[in-house]
């Protein structure tokens, strides 16, 4: 009799009162609601500083290739309009100690559609500088083929800005080269941008 008692007593104690599980869910759902607080933007600010370093990188390879193809000319080669930069390389020197300019031209251009920078080599005549003032490059830049090379993606801007010389009152500014690139993160409601901007000088000898 005595150990019917037992038995009913443990099988009871075994079990969870509906208020039990009920406290237990609560808890479990409070517990997810802190961790989601802590660790989603936590997630999400470690996916921006990736993103922003990412973008760095490509800014910083596309500023390198462009300053390739300028160290190559001089003032007189290289044309500027919106968002193109043509560069008409200097192959040698004739023996008056006159350039000789390459058999072609490099072309950067932003498709702001697909945000990609492309570099394209066209033919050109080598006697004289290839340089195009605005309208003409814009209208060489409206029917391209498909680039040679992307070097970079994710750009909303590209800007070339030619020297502006000294005067009397102002200072001279330097050829300048901008470059914006931006890219959406998910949960965030800013899209990270960087923005990197060279100088660079022209060639002036051999």
């Amino acid at each position: 009799m005595l150990s019917g008692v037992k038995t009913e007593l443990k099988t009871k104690s075994a079990g969870f009162t509906l208020l039990e599980v009920m406290i237990a869910a609560g808890l479990t759902l409070l517990l997810l609601g802190i961790i989601i607080k802590i660790f989603v933007p936590a997630m999400s600010h470690s996916s921006q500083g990736t993103t922003r370093l990412e973008l760095q990188q490509f800014a910083i390879l596309a500023q390198q290739q462009i300053h390739r193809e300028l160290s190559r000319t001089r003032f007189g080669g290289a044309s500027v309009a919106d968002s193109n930069l043509l560069v008409h390389p200097q192959a040698s020197l004739d023996s008056a100690g006159q350039p000789i300019w390459s058999d072609h031209v490099i072309l950067f251009h932003l498709d702001s559609g697909s945000g990609k920078l492309g570099k394209y080599k066209l033919s050109s005549t080598p006697e004289k500088p290839n340089r195009y003032d605005p309208a003409g490059l814009l209208t060489l830049a409206s029917s391209l083929p498909n680039p040679d090379k992307i070097i970079a993606g994710f750009v909303t801007e590209f800007q070339a800005r030619m020297p502006v010389p000294a005067t009397a009152t102002a200072a001279g500014k330097p050829f300048q080269v901008q470059l914006v690139l931006e890219k959406k993160i998910p949960r965030m409601d800013k899209p990270v941008q960087i923005s990197l901007t060279q100088t660079f000088a022209f060639r002036t000898a051999e």
